[in-house]
């Protein structure tokens, strides 16, 4: 018994030197790097549709370009017969996907209702800044550049265009 217990305690240990080192599956940064201060994204013109994402979104460079990467938490349910939930959700967690089974629910005559998420990353378009009310000068024109304009669209509108 007592070397039962030995081994459960070695096998906890371990399991917690493989969490430090692997990390969460769902960390991700809120700060583009390491240290450095929060974005301020008011000061950006953002889609509502994909505005929140930006608050949570990592910056990374790619050749010359920025990209902005941001969580995307996504949910797929299926039905299967109880015979066949064991292969899929095995192809499901362990497969390509990585899905994460979230819930198994009885779905009646035989079938079950399988729940998986998984956290994927999606690229963000890069924002453009909002313009700023007084820092951009009036458009001027001359008087000279009216009358270019005007003898411009007399001489377009004579040719019968």
């Amino acid at each position: 018994m007592e070397e039962l217990i030995g081994q459960q305690a070695k096998l906890d240990e371990l399991k917690q030197v493989l969490d430090a080192q692997r990390g969460s599956k769902d960390e991700v940064p809120s700060a583009p790097t390491p240290g450095a201060p929060p974005i301020d994204w008011d000061r950006y013109d953002l889609m509502p549709e994909i505005a929140h994402l930006y608050q949570r979104s990592e910056i990374i460079m790619e050749g010359d370009e920025v990209v902005i990467l941001a969580p995307y938490n996504r949910t797929m349910c299926e039905t299967k017969n109880y015979k066949q939930a064991g292969e899929y959700i095995n192809d499901m967690v362990n497969g390509v996907g990585q899905w994460n089974l979230k819930a198994i629910l009885p779905n009646g005559a035989g079938m079950l209702g399988l729940v998986f998420n998984r956290i994927d990353r999606v690229r963000l378009p890069n924002p453009e800044l909002k313009p700023v009310e007084g820092e951009v000068p009036p458009i001027t024109v001359t008087d000279e550049e009216l009358a270019n304009d005007q003898a411009a669209g007399k001489k377009w509108a004579e040719e019968g265009n």
